[in-house]
């Protein structure tokens, strides 16, 4: 492969890399606390059984949060609205988080984390998967009503089925999720170490500018976009 060639796909790496980076689905945030889906725009609670280590104070009422396990009327009118008010600005300084729609956690596991169906999330092969703390087995709570009004919907976080229990008695797990992006998450910074790599690609092209006949008339960054092309080029 001729210098031309070699530096032009050099180019086209770089390029997939940043972009790969500066569009990567899910973000961490806040001291690894949040998860942002940069497809849905929602952010998740990292912590997915928050609940075993954190009541807020939600005391005598159905659905005691032995292993994290809660009704969905205690999450909905008791756990979620303690959340809210904790500390008096809300959880992690945000007041809104809510229970996540079906379609928001299908997409988390069957697309972002790549879940097989019939498969624990917990099973993942993607990296991703560590900004998690490890998901209960089971099922967790939708917003979404069910067949009858006394059901909601659940997702079957150890198989990606959907299902429903009874709002009331049915004892299932809970992750708190939060519309958009409140907490600024940003785009997962570049390495200072890449871009000094790059400021040594750039010199290198530099040089072969005063060399390299295409150089001078494409241009450094039409010539590494049209390797072939500057091969003709005299």
């Amino acid at each position: 492969m001729k210098k031309s060639q070699l530096l032009g796909a050099v180019c086209a790496c770089i390029f997939t890399l940043v972009t790969t980076k500066v569009n990567a689905a899910l973000i961490q945030g806040l001291s690894g606390q949040v998860v942002y889906d940069t497809d849905l725009n929602i952010t998740w609670l990292a912590d997915a059984n928050l609940a075993v280590s954190n009541t807020f104070g939600v005391t005598d009422v159905p659905g005691n949060f032995t292993g994290g396990l809660m009704t969905w009327d205690t999450a909905q009118y008791n756990w979620l609205p303690a959340m809210n008010l904790a500390g008096g600005s809300g959880y992690l300084g945000y007041s809104n988080w809510r229970l996540p729609l079906i379609s928001e956690m299908s997409h988390l596991y069957f697309t972002e984390l790549n879940v097989t169906f019939g498969n624990s999330i917990n099973t993942s092969a993607e990296p991703e998967l560590a900004y998690f703390t490890p998901f209960g087995n089971f099922d967790y709570w939708s917003s979404e009503v069910g067949i009858h009004s006394f059901i909601r919907q659940t997702f079957r976080m150890n198989t990606g089925a959907v299902s429903g229990a009874d709002k009331g008695a049915g004892l299932v797990y809970v992750i708190p999720v939060a519309s958009g992006n409140p907490f600024g998450v940003s785009a997962i910074p570049i390495p200072a170490a890449f871009w000094l790599f790059c400021s040594g690609l750039l010199g290198l092209a530099g040089m072969a500018r005063r060399k390299h006949p295409a150089m001078v008339r494409y241009g450094f960054r039409q010539w590494c976009d049209l390797p072939v092309q500057i091969e003709s080029v005299q």
